[in-house]
């Protein structure tokens, strides 16, 4: 990987940081309590490792053949990386995918709930998820309707093998970052009403909007674009 690359990245990472660091500012945050994950879809592992060494080391994919590839390439598989899943997970994948990930962000129904507890039971484990809340309207979008989301947080837990750790949401493609923020806002009122005092986890905000999510609470904020600049 080219010197221009690296300096590339490293200099987005910068970038990143200070937008995280003014945005904490404005709402008496600690910089420390946000989590940089690095969205690396489409991104090869040699530009993923710069940003590990770097100090992201948390990186998220959205595809699960694509994550696998990845996270075995001798190129990171020594490398300090928490991974993590934000895409749509199908039923079938889940067994691939439980050992690999440290959270899963897309649980996007009870009944992948209720595959991940199955399948975490059979191979002794507990799985750390979010429950994913819909924020578009749009019939393609993922999520669960905010207006069930506190019932199915209750149900999710208690089903043994996997560990309700908080939510995720994905606002509307909006001109402007000010729009995203009645979405973020949704989410975190969600959160304050939660049945568990440990769900602890806000996972909302990328690369165009995430200075507003932290304004209103996100703990983990999910950057592709503003890290590794635009995807081949």
């Amino acid at each position: 990987m080219s010197a221009i690359i690296s300096n590339e990245i490293e200099t987005r990472i910068a970038l990143v940081r200070d937008r995280v660091e003014i945005a904490c500012k404005k709402v008496d945050r600690n910089p420390k309590e946000i989590t940089i994950i690095g969205v690396s879809k489409r991104v090869e592992p040699e530009r993923i490792a710069i940003a590990v060494q770097c100090g992201i080391n948390n990186i998220a994919e959205n595809y699960i053949q694509e994550a696998l590839t990845k996270i075995d390439s001798p190129t990171l598989q020594h490398l300090p990386v928490t991974w993590h899943m934000i895409g749509h997970l199908q039923s079938n994948k889940v067994r691939a995918c439980l050992n690999k990930f440290a959270l899963i962000h897309s649980v996007d129904s009870m009944h992948i709930a209720e595959v991940i507890s199955s399948e975490s039971i059979k191979q002794n484990r507990v799985t750390d998820v979010l429950l994913e809340v819909k924020l578009d309207a749009t019939a393609t979008k993922a999520g669960i309707d905010p207006s069930l989301a506190l019932e199915a947080a209750s149900k999710m837990m208690e089903l043994k093998g996997i560990r309700l750790r908080g939510l995720m949401g994905i606002a509307p493609n909006c001109p402007h970052p000010e729009d995203a923020r009645s979405s973020f806002k949704c989410i975190h009122d969600l959160s304050l009403r939660m049945p568990n005092e440990a769900l602890e986890v806000l996972s909302m905000g990328m690369s165009g909007d995430f200075e507003v999510a932290i304004q209103e609470g996100a703990t983990h904020i999910r950057i592709g674009t503003a890290i590794f600049g635009e995807r081949q």
